[in-house]
């Protein structure tokens, strides 16, 4: 042997403590990780189950939650409900924003509106979002009947839902712009559809692109294919069974409502809308002022198809949108001061 060396034997018993203290602080920092995490599960809320769809059931979504399929009534065989969204732990009475989905009165739901009616919650509001009957089954007027219905509904249970009846507001697309635009217009068309001993109007409008706006004035709608296309499968299935009058196109029309105890407005219209012109818009903010209702008109750079709205680019979108809750604010705040 050499000097200096060690035999194998006595290497092997020098080596194994130092790979076993190795493996042991190793293990123990693989043990303690695991403990780590396994306490943090323990510690952690168990997911919410998503309720089924009822009244008194909710979702819960960051500081909001979601009242759904609450029935605000049941006419010719038809249910139909409305979803809340409001802030969490309410102590106190807020303004209501009633949203109308648009559709050309004939598809559409409640649905579409659901990223508006969690923003307005998230702002202070308490927002209802709405279905309506659809044409061509339920023709004009409907609709109207149905929303003014069922603003009467909410003031009626405002205690029960915490409803300010004295602040609502509007908020819809196309033609659910146009049904918001009617709930800033005009009060009950038809006390004999029921609590007609509550108002059916708003006291502030955010209308988008809606239409009709006026239908009296030929150089106001287009005059090609487009619009022959529009009046014949659109309010074609909304006017189902109705001859075409000039008297009829007046009727429909909002800005023939429009008088000086009508709520603000504020009216957003794409640059290059295909389906509402601009002028559309123009006229019922121009009907509003005339009268001294406060009214504000709104171009913005849509893209795509249809309104643009749902395309628009990010930028453009916070831009209006923000303008739209400005409005809103303006002439409802949501916490009184």
């Amino acid at each position: 042997m050499k000097r200096g060396s060690v035999p194998a034997v006595t290497a092997i018993f020098l080596i194994f403590p130092l790979l076993l203290i190795g493996w042991l602080v190793l293990r123990s920092g693989r043990m303690s990780g695991f403990l780590r995490r396994w306490r943090q599960r323990q510690t952690q809320p168990t997911p919410a189950i998503s309720p089924k769809p009822g009244e008194g059931q909710f979702d819960k979504t960051e500081n909001i939650e979601t009242l759904k399929d609450i029935t605000y009534r049941t006419v010719d065989g038809q249910t139909l409900t409305f979803d809340i969204c409001r802030p969490k732990g309410l102590s106190s009475k807020r303004p209501a924003i009633i949203l109308t989905h648009g559709g050309g009165f004939r598809t559409g739901s409640k649905y579409s509106l659901y990223p508006e009616c969690q923003d307005l919650a998230k702002l202070g509001y308490i927002a209802f979002t709405l279905d309506y009957r659809l044409a061509p089954k339920y023709p004009y007027p409907v609709q109207i009947d149905d929303v003014q219905y069922a603003v009467r509904f909410i003031k009626a249970n405002a205690d029960k839902y915490l409803i300010d009846s004295s602040r609502l507001g509007s908020l819809g697309g196309s033609a659910g712009g146009y049904l918001a635009s009617i709930l800033g217009l005009m009060d009950t068309r038809d006390p004999s559809q029921g609590l007609s001993n509550f108002s059916s109007k708003v006291q502030v409008v955010v209308n988008r692109f809606g239409v009709p706006m006026d239908m009296a004035d030929p150089n106001l709608v287009r005059s090609d294919a487009q619009t022959a296309a529009f009046q014949e499968e659109i309010l074609g299935d909304w006017l189902k069974g109705y001859e075409i009058t000039d008297a009829l196109y007046k009727e429909i029309s909002a800005v023939t409502y429009a008088s000086y105890d009508d709520a603000p407005m504020f009216a957003l219209y794409s640059v290059n809308d295909q389906l509402a012109l601009q002028s559309q818009g123009q006229r019922i903010v121009d009907a509003l002022k005339k009268v001294g209702v406060a009214a504000e008109f709104e171009p913005f750079n849509g893209k795509g198809r249809g309104h643009g709205y749902d395309n628009a680019a990010p930028a453009e979108k916070t831009r209006i949108w923000n303008l739209q809750m400005e409005f809103l604010r303006r002439y409802l705040p949501p916490i009184q001061s």
